[in-house]
């Protein structure tokens, strides 16, 4: 039984890895096939703690534009995690492999100021699934100097119940806002605000705790409510230098409230490189919520 688990687990492994290559070489074809003038940009990034958790994380964003008012941008990456950080600790003990394969694109249209993008992503990994929808409408006003977004998406999640093979469901909407506005030549600010209402199952799957002699998944409550406000600044220097500043609070109704500082510094090193430097100071509260009988 051990050998056999052992093949069917190399076996989903060497699937998703051709799925994961096969969707990398069709957009690298595609980019080829585009105009210079197009946009293809390849990232990687990577992530490691000291729990011994490791993340890589390969993107690759194509902006093709059809017109001088419509354009398309496709994005396809992968989240490949060697342990979870939050896994069924019965079923795993050091952590359970996971990865994430997304896919979205979108499209832009340009009217007159008026900037229109509509578009939708899939996601897969090995716990949870997730597809969504989504829009804005981004307008320019005073010579280009002030510019308003807003923002719609939808999307429906289906957490699974590890180590079952059962799913729940969840939706979760998200309407956000924001206005940005250049002050002077070298100082631009932003400000922005953002509503999400997560409805259906919201429990931890992973975490059980004995109940009556069963291992039981807690209970959460079935509605949550986040709100967050941001604001931005970008200062531009003397010598090539240019300082960022952002303030973030978020609060929802579960009690849980939390506050994040960052702050950054670039410099040009001639014309072709851009050294930066970034920190970031975070801070939360713990959540509280109720329930008249468990």
């Amino acid at each position: 039984a051990d050998a056999s688990e052992h093949q069917v687990w190399w076996a989903m492994r060497i699937n998703r890895f051709l799925v994961v290559v096969a969707g990398l070489a069709g957009l690298i074809a595609v980019a080829t096939a585009i105009r210079a003038q197009d946009n293809v940009t390849v990232t990687m990034h990577g992530f490691q703690d000291s729990r011994g958790v490791t993340v890589l994380s390969p993107l690759i964003t194509l902006d093709r534009d059809f017109t001088d008012r419509t354009g398309l941008r496709v994005r396809f990456g992968v989240d490949a995690v060697s342990a979870a950080s939050d896994s069924c600790a019965r079923c795993h003990e050091e952590g359970a492999r996971n990865g994430r394969v997304f896919l979205s694109a979108s499209a832009i249209r340009t009217l007159g100021k008026t900037k229109v993008s509509l578009g939708a992503e899939v996601s897969r990994e090995n716990f949870y699934a997730a597809d969504s929808v989504m829009g804005s409408v981004t307008r320019e006003f005073n010579n280009a100097n002030t510019s308003v977004t807003a923002g719609y998406s939808l999307s429906f999640n289906r957490p699974g119940l590890h180590p079952l093979e059962e799913s729940e469901s969840q939706h979760a909407h998200d309407v956000y806002g924001s206005l940005t506005q250049t002050l002077t030549r070298r100082t631009i600010v932003q400000l922005a605000y953002n509503f999400n209402r997560v409805s259906g199952f919201q429990s931890t799957p992973f975490l059980r705790t004995p109940l009556n002699g069963q291992l039981t998944v807690g209970v959460t409550p079935d509605q949550r409510d986040r709100q967050a406000f941001t604001a931005r600044i970008r200062q531009a220097l003397p010598a090539d230098t240019f300082v960022e500043a952002d303030y973030r609070h978020y609060r929802d109704d579960w009690s849980l409230r939390s506050n994040s500082l960052g702050l950054g510094l670039s410099h040009n090193i001639g014309r072709r490189v851009l050294a930066a430097f970034n920190y970031r100071w975070y801070d939360q509260t713990g959540t509280f919520f109720s329930r008249p009988s468990y």
